[in-house]
């Protein structure tokens, strides 16, 4: 049998003199945890410190854990290495704010107390932006019965938005514009919280428009109808007629041509695929809304035959480019008013009737406003009179008269007398339309 072989013995005398080496125990619950070495720094170790998690050595969240550790459901062992994702959640830990940088080693203090959660008393981690919040609490309760159909707009529309960021931003501005309107003692805030979410969607639709397809239409088409009603909401400018605009400004009637090349380009089958409805709800039918207003029977028919008479006269060129824009003009007063020769009962004036003008409108009109040629100006002032009824809305108030002062700002003394019937309908009682003189130039 063969001997066992063992080491010589006075080799063995050193082998058996060794000692085991030290190590520190991982004192600390975090790093036993993990199974890695603590230093036991005080009042924090070095692993904690560089994962930011609570460690047992500092006394604030020795005491807070305590008391959390009993519910803390069962976890299976993991690997030993970087913490895991949610080990903040594992230890209750509480995000810390340090005055040194975690390699130092230094001491750690608190910079902020941490708020502790009013239902499990684990302190809140998350940043939550109470502005948007209150603006959003605004729109659902305030804002989006204002804007049309109820369900549409305060049950789709911030659903959709949650997936097109260009949506979400534009109805926090037009909420924070209602909110300067309910509480002008705090409207400074609350426009510049607007003009900050109008300034982020319109460039991010700026962006998007050049990739229009079938999975974002719904929300351009809607994006660009809420800047539009956010433009009519912003503090109103002299030179900014809905159709013309100040220098460097983008008119309304630009913005609708967005609307137009989404419509055109997709159809309202694509847009209204995505869970949207296109007819009103019966909430919205049976819930009284400023999205209608009956209005009394208005004689407009003769007041529209005299400027187109007046068209015919002026023998330009560009007759026809005026004609149209004044049988278009006759559609939507027809379909806001009526025909003032029926005994019908008077319309409701609906707001896409009185902008399914702008809507039409060719791009040789506009052109001829943006040149401020008169007869062009005298056509949009009689326009105002089909904004009257919509000032039930909130962000539309002002506008009739505005345009009416606008246009005759820019008129000739000559011609103010065009601007006779539609001062007369809206009770304008400015200087600039009064006195009028009876002579006519030609246009």
């Amino acid at each position: 049998m063969t001997p066992i072989e063992c080491p010589d013995m006075d080799a063995g005398s050193d082998w058996l003199k060794r000692k085991r080496r030290p190590h520190t125990k991982s004192r600390s619950g975090n790093c036993k945890r993990r199974k890695v070495k603590c230093d036991e720094a005080k009042p924090s170790c070095q692993n904690c410190l560089k994962f930011s998690l609570p460690c047992d050595f500092d006394p604030y969240t020795t005491t807070q854990n305590a008391s959390e550790s009993a519910t803390l459901p069962y976890r299976k062992k993991t690997l030993r290495g970087r913490p895991r994702k949610d080990w903040g959640a594992l230890c209750a830990s509480t995000s810390l704010k340090y005055s040194n940088t975690p390699s130092t080693g230094q001491a750690i203090t608190l910079s902020e107390p941490p708020i502790p959660n009013a239902l499990t008393g684990a302190p809140c981690t998350l940043p939550l932006n109470i502005d948007d919040l209150e603006l959003m609490h605004n729109y659902t309760t305030r804002t989006a019965p204002t804007l049309g159909d109820v369900v549409l707009w305060r049950d789709q529309i911030p659903i959709l938005g949650l997936r097109h960021n260009c949506l979400l931003r534009i109805i926090l501005a037009i909420s924070a514009q209602h909110c300067a309107r309910l509480r002008p003692q705090d409207s400074h805030r609350y426009e510049q919280l607007a003009e900050e979410h109008y300034s982020d969607a319109l460039h991010q639709v700026t962006g998007l428009l050049p990739r229009l397809d079938h999975d974002n239409c719904s929300a351009l088409y809607f994006t660009i109808v809420s800047i539009c009603l956010s433009t009519f909401a912003r503090k109103q400018s002299p030179d900014n007629l809905i159709v013309i605009a100040e220098a460097g400004g983008v008119s309304w009637w630009y913005l609708m041509r967005g609307v137009r090349y989404v419509i055109d380009t997709m159809g309202w089958p694509a847009i209204f695929s995505n869970g949207l409805s296109h007819e009103p709800s019966a909430e919205s039918a049976s819930t009284p809304s400023p999205s209608t207003a009956t209005r009394k029977r208005l004689r407009w028919r003769k007041a529209l035959a005299d400027i187109s008479n007046l068209v015919t006269l002026s023998g330009k060129e560009d007759a026809e480019v005026y004609q149209r824009a004044l049988n278009g003009l006759e559609q939507s007063f027809l379909d806001t008013f009526g025909d003032d020769d029926s005994l019908d009962q008077p319309r409701e004036a609906l707001f896409q009737n009185v902008m399914a003008w702008l809507y039409r409108l060719e791009d040789d009109f506009v052109c001829r406003l943006e040149e401020k040629q008169s007869l062009a100006l005298i056509i949009l002032a009689h326009f105002a009179v089909l904004i009257r009824p919509l000032e039930s809305f909130w962000y539309m108030e002002g506008w009739a008269e505005h345009i009416l002062h606008g246009v005759a700002r820019m008129l000739r003394p000559v011609h103010l007398k065009w601007l006779a019937w539609p001062s007369d309908v809206l009770g304008d009682s400015a200087d600039e339309c009064d006195g009028l003189i009876t002579s006519v130039e030609p246009m």
